[in-house]
């Protein structure tokens, strides 16, 4: 997900009244289709990479 496509997901998610969490970007990264891929269905897990806010 390139920088536009996070902003236009940010917006289409406050328009939805879903409430936002803040994070910090550390790093960014190029993946492949597959890797994306598996980045994406793993998400949702708890990361030791993510800290959580708050």
């Amino acid at each position: 997900m390139d920088i536009e496509e996070l902003r236009y997901a940010t917006e289409r998610t406050k328009f939805e009244g879903l409430h936002a969490s803040a994070y910090t970007v550390t790093k960014e990264v190029e993946q492949n289709d597959i890797e994306f891929s598996q980045f994406a269905n793993n998400l949702l897990e708890d990361q030791p990479w993510i800290e959580k806010s708050g």
